[in-house]
Protein backbone atom coordinates (compact mmCIF):
# COMPACT_ATOMS: atom_id res chain seq x y z
CA UNK A 1 0.00 0.00 0.00
CA UNK A 2 3.08 2.20 0.85
CA UNK A 3 5.20 1.43 -2.20
CA UNK A 4 1.74 2.00 -3.96
CA UNK A 5 1.39 5.38 -2.63
CA UNK A 6 5.09 6.70 -3.74
CA UNK A 7 4.82 5.35 -6.66
CA UNK A 8 1.57 6.82 -7.51
CA UNK A 9 3.13 9.99 -6.30
CA UNK A 10 6.34 10.03 -8.09
CA UNK A 11 3.97 9.39 -11.36
CA UNK A 12 1.58 12.58 -10.18
CA UNK A 13 4.62 14.73 -9.54
CA UNK A 14 6.36 14.46 -12.97
CA UNK A 15 3.10 14.90 -14.93
CA UNK A 16 2.57 18.18 -12.75
CA UNK A 17 5.62 19.20 -13.22
CA UNK A 18 5.92 19.15 -17.08
CA UNK A 19 2.14 20.55 -17.30
CA UNK A 20 3.32 23.76 -15.05
CA UNK A 21 6.89 24.35 -17.11
CA UNK A 22 4.50 24.14 -20.46
CA UNK A 23 2.88 27.06 -19.60
CA UNK A 24 4.95 29.30 -20.00
CA UNK A 25 6.70 28.60 -22.94
CA UNK A 26 5.97 31.89 -24.80
CA UNK A 27 7.14 34.68 -22.74
CA UNK A 28 10.94 35.82 -22.66
CA UNK A 29 12.75 38.06 -20.85
CA UNK A 30 14.99 40.62 -22.78
CA UNK A 31 17.24 42.98 -21.35
CA UNK A 32 17.29 45.93 -24.03
CA UNK A 33 19.90 48.41 -24.11
CA UNK A 34 20.06 51.61 -26.80
CA UNK A 35 22.99 53.83 -27.50
CA UNK A 36 21.95 56.44 -26.53
CA UNK A 37 21.37 55.09 -23.14
CA UNK A 38 17.68 56.40 -22.00
CA UNK A 39 15.36 55.66 -25.13
CA UNK A 40 11.86 55.44 -24.03
CA UNK A 41 10.87 51.45 -24.25
CA UNK A 42 6.81 51.34 -25.22
CA UNK A 43 5.50 47.86 -25.14
CA UNK A 44 2.25 48.64 -27.77
CA UNK A 45 1.09 51.94 -26.09
CA UNK A 46 2.51 51.25 -23.01
CA UNK A 47 5.21 52.90 -21.20
CA UNK A 48 7.39 50.31 -20.09
CA UNK A 49 10.85 52.50 -18.78
CA UNK A 50 13.75 53.66 -20.49
CA UNK A 51 17.04 51.92 -21.47
CA UNK A 52 18.96 50.21 -20.33
CA UNK A 53 15.55 48.20 -19.03
CA UNK A 54 14.62 44.27 -18.58
CA UNK A 55 11.52 43.51 -19.40
CA UNK A 56 8.93 39.92 -20.07
CA UNK A 57 7.90 40.18 -23.35
CA UNK A 58 4.86 37.64 -24.30
CA UNK A 59 6.08 36.75 -28.44
CA UNK A 60 2.37 36.21 -29.27
CA UNK A 61 0.37 38.74 -27.43
CA UNK A 62 2.60 42.05 -27.16
CA UNK A 63 2.66 43.24 -30.92
CA UNK A 64 5.76 45.89 -31.31
CA UNK A 65 7.86 47.25 -29.33
CA UNK A 66 8.87 50.73 -30.25
CA UNK A 67 11.90 52.61 -28.66
CA UNK A 68 11.86 56.04 -28.93
CA UNK A 69 14.55 59.22 -28.27
CA UNK A 70 14.79 62.33 -29.10
CA UNK A 71 16.64 63.69 -31.75
CA UNK A 72 16.46 60.47 -32.97
CA UNK A 73 13.84 58.07 -35.56
CA UNK A 74 11.37 55.63 -33.65
CA UNK A 75 13.17 51.82 -34.17
CA UNK A 76 9.84 49.18 -34.26
CA UNK A 77 10.74 45.93 -33.06
CA UNK A 78 8.21 42.84 -33.77
CA UNK A 79 7.68 41.17 -30.16
CA UNK A 80 7.80 37.53 -31.90
CA UNK A 81 11.05 38.48 -32.99
CA UNK A 82 12.76 38.89 -29.49
CA UNK A 83 14.03 35.76 -28.59
CA UNK A 84 15.78 35.71 -24.47
CA UNK A 85 18.92 37.40 -23.69
CA UNK A 86 20.41 40.79 -24.55
CA UNK A 87 18.66 43.30 -27.50
CA UNK A 88 21.00 46.20 -28.70
CA UNK A 89 19.64 49.28 -30.66
CA UNK A 90 22.21 51.78 -31.79
CA UNK A 91 19.94 54.63 -32.63
CA UNK A 92 21.95 57.35 -35.15
CA UNK A 93 20.73 60.48 -35.62
CA UNK A 94 20.18 59.91 -39.10
CA UNK A 95 18.17 57.51 -38.82
CA UNK A 96 20.26 54.48 -39.37
CA UNK A 97 19.46 51.72 -36.70
CA UNK A 98 22.30 48.58 -35.84
CA UNK A 99 20.26 45.99 -34.29
CA UNK A 100 22.54 43.54 -32.40
CA UNK A 101 20.46 40.28 -30.80
CA UNK A 102 22.99 38.92 -27.85
CA UNK A 103 23.55 35.28 -27.75
CA UNK A 104 21.76 33.50 -25.03
CA UNK A 105 21.88 29.19 -24.99
CA UNK A 106 18.46 27.87 -25.17
CA UNK A 107 18.09 26.48 -21.62
CA UNK A 108 14.80 24.08 -22.25
CA UNK A 109 14.07 21.18 -24.21
CA UNK A 110 10.30 21.19 -25.78
CA UNK A 111 9.24 23.96 -23.50
CA UNK A 112 10.67 22.39 -20.42
CA UNK A 113 13.33 23.75 -18.07
CA UNK A 114 16.67 21.56 -18.27
CA UNK A 115 16.56 22.08 -14.31
CA UNK A 116 13.35 20.41 -14.15
CA UNK A 117 14.31 17.60 -16.43
CA UNK A 118 17.21 17.29 -14.39
CA UNK A 119 15.03 17.50 -11.23
CA UNK A 120 13.07 14.92 -12.70
CA UNK A 121 16.04 12.51 -13.61
CA UNK A 122 17.35 12.48 -9.80
CA UNK A 123 14.37 12.20 -8.17
CA UNK A 124 13.44 9.10 -10.47
CA UNK A 125 17.09 7.72 -10.45
CA UNK A 126 16.68 7.66 -6.68
CA UNK A 127 13.07 6.03 -6.68
CA UNK A 128 14.36 3.13 -9.04
CA UNK A 129 17.22 2.29 -6.46
CA UNK A 130 14.92 2.75 -3.72
CA UNK A 131 12.23 0.02 -5.03
CA UNK A 132 14.73 -2.39 -6.49
CA UNK A 133 16.75 -2.51 -3.00
CA UNK A 134 13.36 -3.16 -1.74
CA UNK A 135 12.58 -5.46 -3.89
CA UNK A 136 15.70 -7.03 -3.70
CA UNK A 137 15.33 -7.50 0.45
CA UNK A 138 11.94 -8.93 0.09
CA UNK A 139 12.83 -11.98 -2.75
CA UNK A 140 15.89 -12.89 -0.25
CA UNK A 141 13.04 -13.14 2.54
CA UNK A 142 10.92 -15.36 -0.03
CA UNK A 143 13.97 -17.75 -1.24
CA UNK A 144 14.61 -18.00 2.63
CA UNK A 145 11.22 -19.38 3.19
CA UNK A 146 11.09 -21.21 -0.19
CA UNK A 147 14.33 -23.22 1.58
CA UNK A 148 12.13 -23.77 4.43
CA UNK A 149 9.46 -25.12 1.96
CA UNK A 150 6.85 -22.14 2.67
CA UNK A 151 5.84 -20.13 -0.59
CA UNK A 152 4.36 -17.19 0.46
CA UNK A 153 2.44 -15.89 -2.87
CA UNK A 154 1.65 -12.43 -1.60
CA UNK A 155 5.35 -11.79 -0.94
CA UNK A 156 6.25 -12.48 -4.50
CA UNK A 157 3.43 -10.34 -5.71
CA UNK A 158 5.04 -7.69 -3.92
CA UNK A 159 8.59 -8.55 -5.01
CA UNK A 160 7.20 -8.18 -8.59
CA UNK A 161 5.07 -5.31 -8.00
CA UNK A 162 8.49 -3.01 -6.23
CA UNK A 163 10.44 -4.55 -9.91
CA UNK A 164 7.96 -2.88 -11.67
CA UNK A 165 8.05 0.14 -9.88
CA UNK A 166 12.02 0.39 -10.26
CA UNK A 167 11.75 -0.09 -14.14
CA UNK A 168 8.98 2.69 -14.84
CA UNK A 169 11.59 4.79 -12.52
CA UNK A 170 14.16 3.61 -14.34
CA UNK A 171 12.51 4.65 -17.67
CA UNK A 172 12.00 7.88 -16.79
CA UNK A 173 15.23 8.69 -15.48
CA UNK A 174 16.30 7.35 -18.62
CA UNK A 175 14.49 9.65 -20.78
CA UNK A 176 15.68 12.37 -18.93
CA UNK A 177 19.23 11.29 -19.47
CA UNK A 178 18.48 11.19 -23.20
CA UNK A 179 16.73 14.47 -23.42
CA UNK A 180 20.06 16.17 -21.60
CA UNK A 181 22.02 14.71 -24.21
CA UNK A 182 20.00 15.84 -26.91
CA UNK A 183 20.16 19.22 -25.47
CA UNK A 184 23.97 18.92 -24.79
CA UNK A 185 24.71 18.10 -28.53
CA UNK A 186 22.17 20.16 -29.66
CA UNK A 187 23.63 23.18 -28.59
CA UNK A 188 27.07 22.92 -29.78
Amino acid sequence: MKESLIASSLIWFLSVSVAVAKIDTCTVRAYIISSPPGAEVYLGDRLMGRTPLSIDIDTVRDGLIILRHSGCKDYVISSGSIKEGLVMVNMKKNGDFDVAQGEKKETSIFGVPVQLISAVGVVSGAAAAYFKINADKMFSNYQSQAFNGHYDGQLLKRVNQYDRYSATSLVVMEVCVAALVYYLFRNE
